[in-house]
């Protein structure tokens, strides 16, 4: 059944974090910008005869994000400028939706923080409700407010997250590589190091017992760097890489830096790194497969929306499943 991802405060954390360092630089690369033109595509076959139809419109992107389908929104409405535009976005992390707000779109949308589970917004109050692989997160109650607020002759239109399609097999492979150095002791013995620097420094052991600990821990940090030659040279690999490295030469040139100092570098990558991981699990969390959308399809019908519609949103390049699409409507 469609879940609320676990431990949901430390993934919103996580989440946030992400956000606020601006989409974790080459941590950007995961989860889909490769197929952005594809999604991009079904949202202007979406919306173009919404706009096309109406003199206005009310739109709502829920559970945001960095507001992909809000962008997309704005970026159509151009070629409409003959209906009004009234759009919303709602995202549990304020640093996303500053991320939105930084970015001064066409339309002017309304920011607001709120869950996915409780929207603040009136019974009917949009003509489309939009989401972009986030409601999912939230369980079916993200879905089930979703539908109240759809307006008579208006659409509730996502994207799910697809347990079988490439981005999760992708996300699957990060929370794999990424797990490989979170569970290993290596940072333990890093910030163990340091604290036999500050005995080194107080001349309270040999620097050779110090020197001999740095030694195993670069012995360590190369067997991790070559294991991830098993790995695609994606996203996730090259934040790996770039952290084993700069792991390695703190090691190496261990006499140069304060150990507190070190230590704290040390915290900070491990938790970034734990972080990292936590947001792929939520995305693996979030994958949905037929009996999941079956149920999700129920949920909808018992909200008194219709004509609803299930597919496959496939790879523009060879048709593999990316997400699952979902439209349904208010009578």
């Amino acid at each position: 059944m469609i879940s609320q991802t676990r431990n949901p405060n430390q993934t919103r954390s996580a989440w946030s974090q992400y956000w606020e360092l601006d989409g974790a630089h080459e941590q950007r690369a995961v989860g889909g910008p490769r197929y952005r033109a594809t999604f991009e595509q079904f949202w202007r076959d979406q919306l173009e005869p919404e706009f096309a139809a109406r003199s206005s419109l009310r739109v709502l992107d829920a559970a945001c994000g960095d507001g992909a389908v809000t962008r997309h929104c704005a970026a159509i409405w151009q070629g409409h400028q003959d209906c009004t535009l009234d759009l919303h976005a709602t995202d549990c992390s304020k640093r996303a939706l500053a991320a939105i707000d930084a970015l001064s779109l066409p339309g002017g949308p309304s920011l607001v923080v709120a869950d996915a589970k409780s929207l603040p917004y009136a019974q009917g109050a949009f003509d489309c409700v939009l989401s972009q692989c986030g409601l999912e997160y939230a369980g079916l109650a993200a879905f089930e407010t979703a539908a109240g607020l759809v307006a008579p002759g208006g659409c509730l239109m996502a994207l799910v997250h697809h347990d079988q399609g490439l981005i999760h097999q992708e996300c699957g492979g990060h929370h794999d590589l990424l797990s490989a150095i979170a569970d290993s002791a290596v940072f333990e013995h890093g910030k163990a190091l340091f604290d036999l620097q500050r005995l080194g420094d107080s001349g309270e052991i040999a620097p050779e017992a110090v020197a001999d600990a740095a030694a195993e821990v670069g012995r360590e940090l190369a067997g991790l760097l070559a294991g991830l030659d098993a790995y695609p040279r994606d996203g996730a690999r090259q934040h790996a890489e770039r952290l084993l490295q700069d792991f390695s030469a703190l090691c190496a040139r261990h006499t140069a830096y304060a150990p507190d100092q070190a230590c704290q570098w040390l915290e900070f990558h491990q938790g970034a790194l734990m972080a990292f991981r936590l947001r792929m699990q939520s995305m693996l969390t979030a994958g949905q497969g037929e009996a999941e959308m079956g149920q999700l399809e129920a949920v909808l019908a018992d909200a008194g929306l219709g004509q609803i519609e299930t597919g496959i949103l496939g790879a523009a390049d060879t048709g593999q499943p990316l997400a699952w699409s979902l439209r349904a409507c208010a009578a």
